[in-house]
């Protein structure tokens, strides 16, 4: 692998690498006009070598709700100084009864920490996410001002299908349309496609202009591409970005290659990653393109440890600033455990009882003066029902599974506390 890059040019990739490939405690320090308008000035100052390459979506990120035992409390973001580390920004998060994110906050580090941004997120009666309300801090009036929020839609099976982003205009105090992204639902649940709009007009007499569209191949339901078009105009889409993956017999990600068109599909980055044999990913390195020399060029390398419950506790980030890896950020995460079975008394799984019975389920619970919650999850674990078993009146529930929308014959329920304590869980194999 060769490394003769220039020093600058080194320096300037990694900040590109930055803005393009944010760390969890850093993705909401800028907006993402701030972002690409840096980009913008970079690229006029540098030329065609500084391309800029949007930041691959995270597909194959779903994880089995009902198996939750831990939400992470905080992110500590700390740089590399005289050998050492020394505070940057962190992310501290806040969750409701039933464990959703209600709030993350941003702050810097300045002999104290200081104020930058929040979130706040609200949810519907079905449990989803709703809407989310960023806003920033005026440190000169020493209040929070609002700055932008999303909107979620979802089909009658509680997938996303619609996210559209409005701005604050504080002077008429309304939600001004900013960007819309629509999402197709193809077999499986996966997503076929995903295109972006762009509010064009005034907010009165406007409309949605398609921007960019993904359109997404899957093999054994992981993608194996994400085929990115730019829209010329309102109908015509072109080639810009390909995102090629590759996988082990495990079904891990080893490889993502993006590429970008010009006349023909040129490399851009990639990604390669490592596990242990625990199957957690504990390395994780950018290489970029160099166009001169047509060679990959080393720029990030993200190395992740884990604690004994098999917990993500800590992400080391280094660069390459001449020849070799040297630390440039470390981001520490701290948890709250939700739910653990092991810790509860065997008298209070003794009485949970599953019964099938035609067409329905029968849940007998022998726990009094109880707040129960009992969530539903298809085999993908994503949840397709809710119930409230408010002190458990009559020690046990019907559900009658007519009325939910399987996707399979595999069913499985998660009993749990008001606080999000697992009780019991049980898998059901339905025979139609």
């Amino acid at each position: 692998m060769k490394n003769k890059y220039m020093t600058a040019l080194i320096t300037l990739l990694f900040c590109i690498a930055i803005f393009g490939q944010q760390t969890p405690a850093l993705k909401n320090k800028l907006s993402g006009n701030d972002a690409k308008n840096e980009m913008e000035l970079l690229k006029k100052k540098y030329g065609e070598q500084l391309r800029i390459f949007r930041e691959p979506g995270r597909w194959n990120e779903k994880k089995f709700e009902g198996n939750r035992e831990f939400v992470i409390t905080e992110e500590l973001c700390e740089r590399w100084s005289n050998n050492n580390w020394v505070n940057d920004n962190k992310m501290n998060y806040s969750y409701d009864s039933k464990w959703n994110l209600i709030e993350s906050q941003t702050f810097d580090w300045d002999t104290t920490w200081i104020n930058i941004g929040k979130y706040i997120y609200t949810y519907s009666q079905q449990n989803r996410l709703d809407e989310s309300i960023y806003s920033y801090w005026d440190k000169p009036n020493n209040i929070w001002k609002l700055s932008y929020k999303k909107n979620y839609s979802y089909n009658t099976d509680g997938i996303l299908i619609e996210e559209i982003l409005k701005d604050w205009d504080s002077n008429n105090s309304t939600w001004d349309n900013n960007t819309k992204y629509s999402y197709l639902i193809g077999t499986n649940e996966t997503i076929k496609e995903k295109i972006e709009y762009h509010w064009t007009g005034t907010e009165t007499n406007g409309w949605w202009k398609p921007w960019y569209k993904d359109m997404l191949s899957y093999i054994n339901n992981l993608i194996s591409e994400n085929l990115i078009l730019f829209a010329r105009d309102d109908t015509t889409w072109e080639n810009n970005q390909k995102e090629t993956y590759s996988y082990n017999q495990k079904k891990q990600i080893l490889e993502l290659l993006i590429e970008q068109w010009s006349t023909q599909w040129n490399p851009g980055l990639k990604y390669t990653y490592l596990y242990d044999s625990l199957n957690n990913t504990i390395e994780k390195v950018r290489e970029d393109w160099y166009i001169i020399g047509n060679y990959w060029v080393n720029v990030l390398k993200y190395i992740d440890y884990y604690d004994s419950s098999k917990k993500l506790i800590e992400t080391v980030i280094q660069n390459v600033p001449v020849d070799q890896w040297v630390n440039c950020q470390k981001i520490s995460y701290k948890y709250e455990q939700i739910s653990d079975i092991k810790t509860l008394k065997s008298i209070d799984r003794k009485f949970i009882n599953f019964k099938i019975l035609p067409k329905a389920v029968y849940i007998n619970i022998g726990i009094k003066n109880k707040d129960l919650i009992l969530n539903i999850y298809n085999i993908k674990g994503r949840k397709i029902g809710t119930f409230d078993l408010e002190k458990n009146k009559n020690n046990g529930i019907f559900v009658n599974l007519e009325n939910i929308k399987l996707q399979s014959n595999v069913i499985i329920f998660a009993l749990y506390t008001n606080k999000m304590q697992l009780l019991a869980r049980k898998r059901f194999v339905i025979i139609k």
